[in-house]
């Protein structure tokens, strides 16, 4: 209850209420929007990426299940899926958007690297909630086994989107090409290693 500033209507005018509830509420979208952008390892915003994101069944304990085969198991109604686009960036809209993202955990898989350069090894596995502190989506990246999420993940260090997935880097493909020249006998005369990226 607070002291009543004059925006009730009291139903006498000549006695005003002396106090009032006051209740604020703080509506909350039922999904989010998941954006990032795939990047070379000098931040080159990367067209090509091709990126699927899978909602992942979990059990009562909010623990992320597998399947026989050792796979995550994708969370589905029947044979639907509850949750499963994919997404590619192009010259004209290097961002990757997925859209209408509902809590739960997540399976991010690049399942196409731009030309040029390598797949990432390992899905990303991500948490998108409702933080009970401030009603806001959040981002929690889940950690696995051998896998250093800061190795290519690049996040928003402050304002409003601070932790979020920023950047997803690719490293470039490698080729090592070794010449060796030979005298008329066949014997080595020197040996040329060149790397081409």
């Amino acid at each position: 209850l607070v002291k009543d500033d004059g925006r009730s209507d009291p139903a006498r005018p000549d006695a005003p209420y002396q106090r009032i509830n006051d209740l604020e509420v703080t509506n909350v979208k039922k999904t989010t929007t998941f954006r990032f952008v795939k990047t070379d390892q000098y931040a080159k915003s990367l067209a090509g990426a091709k990126f699927i994101l899978t909602k992942l069944a979990t059990d009562a304990k909010g623990e992320i299940q597998k399947e026989d085969v050792g796979a995550y198991k994708p969370d589905k109604n029947g044979e639907e899926f509850v949750y499963q686009k994919e997404v590619t960036s192009t010259k004209d809209d290097l961002e990757l958007i997925f859209e209408n993202v509902v809590a739960g955990k997540y399976q991010l898989e690049e399942i196409e690297a731009p030309k040029g350069y390598k797949k990432l090894e390992n899905p990303i596995l991500i948490e998108f909630r409702i933080s009970p502190e401030t009603g806001k989506w959040e981002q929690k990246l889940i950690d696995q086994d051998n896998v250093d999420y800061d190795d290519f993940i690049d996040r928003f260090k402050s304002g409003e989107n601070k932790g979020k997935i920023d950047i997803i880097k690719n490293e470039p493909l490698v080729a090592e090409f070794k010449f060796k020249k030979v005298d008329q006998e066949g014997r080595p005369v020197f040996t040329l290693s060149l790397i081409h990226i």
